[in-house]
């Protein structure tokens, strides 16, 4: 300061040499103001991000899933109407899940109780999953949890703030919820990473208090996801092989790489051989099959109570040409059985509860290219075909399943059922008298 005055005074100028300034002045003042902007930068973001971070976490969902009973059937308009048919119990407790599409901007979600053939209610800011036996529990899958994710809301916020130069690659996130029908509270549990583009299932167990889902990404085929709805848990197992359904109620079949069959208790974490490699080869052999068994895969079939496991040829295109035999995995022992020596599987078509029909929708040319509309059904014990529903050739699969003796399926956008026998059809959604 002194030789700064001594130049504006008329005195002596002389320049102040560096060595004379005291210390944290100068050149040197500049360097730790530098440092000081390093750390306080970073410091100034965490203090501005951090709270609107838990804010954000903490504060309440107003767009969680809630269930709303229905005291009047609804009146519509409904658009298009569509259910799960290729869900793992679409029907489970006499009861399925309507998702009806009024507008592009506009959907809806009903409980349709098939027995009662009326509405229950309707699922609000979600899409059902499964229920719990008891139906006191459903999980179900919320809004985007891009929104509810630190990460998410971080990468949004430095979108924003740099006027869209910063972006971030990120997999489509699915968000979930378990819903609790006796009071209506929900609470966010879990979600799941998976490609653009890509979906998944979720499989319940038998007893329907555990849900299994393999998301599709990097990580298939070495983990899986579980919900248990008894106690509201959700969670990633890791296990390398191929997750092929529930074996009972806390039991996994999964296949190894190998080709070992074993189980694995979702409960303990244990797990064991059901069938090695060596097993299969030679238990196939006798039963006059000669396909290299760590090429087979699984076919499920829900009996009402549990599943049902085949071994079938490796899938492919010739399943809908040339047919594949089907060795039914016996609980009882365990052993392998032959269920069928060439069956000629059809695109989307399933089986009923005792395995001696099967249905299928018919298509307008190639498989999996666009249906006719209509359904038919296999008689397994005369090889006889039976037109079910006539087709419309509007190019729209029906995807018809099987309810008891009764076969639900989906015209026009509407939904409707027919008995096997081919009588009897009567619209289920919209209900008859709208």
């Amino acid at each position: 300061m002194f030789c700064c005055l001594a130049a504006f005074g008329g005195g002596e100028k002389r320049r102040c040499p560096i060595a004379a300034l005291p210390p944290g002045t100068g050149p040197e003042l500049g360097k730790h103001a530098m440092n000081r902007a390093r750390i306080f930068v970073p410091v100034l973001f965490l203090f501005l991000v951090a709270p609107l971070v838990w804010v954000s976490l903490s504060s309440p969902d107003s767009k969680a899933p809630k269930f709303v009973a229905s005291k009047i059937q609804p009146a519509g308009p409904f658009g298009r109407v569509f259910y799960d048919w290729g869900g793992a119990v679409p029907f489970a407790g006499g009861k399925v899940w309507i998702f009806t599409v009024p507008s592009r901007t506009n959907h809806s979600e009903f409980l349709f109780d098939l027995e009662q053939r009326k509405v229950l209610g309707e699922l609000i800011n979600g899409a059902a999953v499964f229920a719990n036996q008891e139906e006191t529990r459903l999980l179900c899958e919320g809004h985007e949890s891009l929104n509810n994710s630190v990460e998410g809301r971080v990468a949004g916020w430095l979108k924003q703030l740099s006027f869209g130069k910063l972006r971030f690659n990120t997999n489509r996130i699915d968000t979930y919820w378990i819903l609790d029908l006796r009071n209506n509270s929900a609470r966010r549990v879990g979600e799941l990473s998976q490609w653009p583009g890509t979906g998944s299932r979720w499989r319940p167990s038998p007893g329907f208090r555990f849900g299994c889902n393999v998301p599709n990404n990097s990580e298939e085929g070495s983990s899986f996801f579980v919900c248990d709805l008894g106690q509201e848990t959700f969670h990633k197992i890791r296990f390398t092989g191929s997750v092929r359904g529930w074996w009972d109620d806390q039991r996994l079949l999964i296949k190894k790489p190998a080709g070992d069959l074993v189980l694995y208790d979702v409960l303990g974490g244990s797990s064991s051989t059901l069938f090695s490699l060596d097993t299969l080869s030679r238990r196939l052999a006798e039963l006059g099959i000669h396909d290299d068994p760590a090429t087979l895969i699984t076919y499920s079939i829900w009996r009402g109570s549990n599943y049902e496991f085949n071994l079938v040829a490796k899938q492919g295109w010739n399943w809908y040409s040339n047919g594949t035999f089907m060795v039914r995995v016996d609980r009882s022992g365990p052993a392998l059985t032959l269920a069928h020596q060439n069956f000629k599987f059809r695109w989307l078509g399933s089986f009923n509860a005792t395995e001696t029909q099967y249905v299928y929708d018919g298509e307008s040319g190639e498989v999996g290219r666009g249906g006719n509309g209509g359904v038919f059904l296999l008689d397994l014990a005369s090889n006889t075909i039976t037109t079910l529903v006539l087709p419309d050739n509007k190019g729209q699969y029906a995807g018809a399943r099987f309810y008891g003796d009764e076969v639900v399926y989906s015209r026009d956008h509407e939904l409707w059922g027919i008995r096997s026998d081919g009588l009897g059809a009567t619209r289920l959604f919209p209900p008859p008298g709208e």
